[in-house]
């Protein structure tokens, strides 16, 4: 079953199950909306992402698959062909580790989360801050170009105030149920950046938070 859940093809109903997916990487989450609306011709404003406070949610409610995958190992080798061969690729090629984790059932995550469209990721300034998403070949991979984001964005950089600022926009208006200054550096995060002058980095995050003007 887990096999099957992890390789059956997105939004297909051919094999059902009662393991849903998430992920820890909000860049893999945001990538996949933005996959699939070129996909699918999707309109921005139906296309969602649930964010989760896991912190709220009992332990053990969400199984990473790397956990999973390592206990059917030898399962997974005793039946051979292309599970064993899925598993051993999952749990080896680290280059497209994404976080992912599985429950199972219906998870009743009301008043621990919040939900957000593609559409308004895109009006408060999501690809003003990387406009890396808006490229239209981008636009036409999913896994292969979180892996090509992740590389590109490896080399350490600074941060301008102009991209705390987005950040900041982005936080608030469309993870309002989160604390901001997490939600910010979770966004920052998407790229390798040089740690200087932490103490004036937190006061010109503080600014953007506090600044109501927006």
């Amino acid at each position: 079953m887990l096999h099957t859940h992890l390789t059956k093809p997105c939004c297909g109903g051919e094999d059902s199950d009662n393991l849903m997916s998430w992920t820890s990487s909000l860049l893999f989450a945001i990538q996949y909306a933005i996959w699939r609306r070129r996909k699918f011709g999707c309109n921005p404003a139906d296309i969602k992402i649930c964010a989760i406070d896991t912190r709220r949610f009992p332990q053990g409610q969400f199984a990473p698959d790397l956990w999973l995958l390592q206990a059917y190992r030898n399962t997974a080798a005793q039946k051979g062909g292309r599970t064993e061969k899925f598993v051993r690729f999952r749990l080896e090629d680290t280059r497209y580790y994404n976080g992912e984790y599985l429950s199972q059932g219906s998870v009743n995550h009301a008043g621990r989360s919040c939900v957000v469209s593609l559409e308004i990721l895109e009006e408060s300034g999501l690809y003003e801050l990387y406009p890396e998403f808006a490229e239209v070949e981008g636009t036409e991979r999913w896994t292969n170009r979180v892996r090509e984001l992740r590389e590109g964005w490896s080399i350490e950089q600074k941060t301008t105030a102009r991209e705390v600022q987005l950040a900041s926009l982005v936080a608030k208006r469309c993870f309002n149920t989160f604390d901001t200054p997490h939600m910010i550096l979770i966004l920052l995060a998407f790229k390798a950046r040089k740690i200087t002058g932490i103490g004036l980095l937190s006061s010109i995050i503080m600014k953007f938070v506090n600044d109501d003007s927006d």
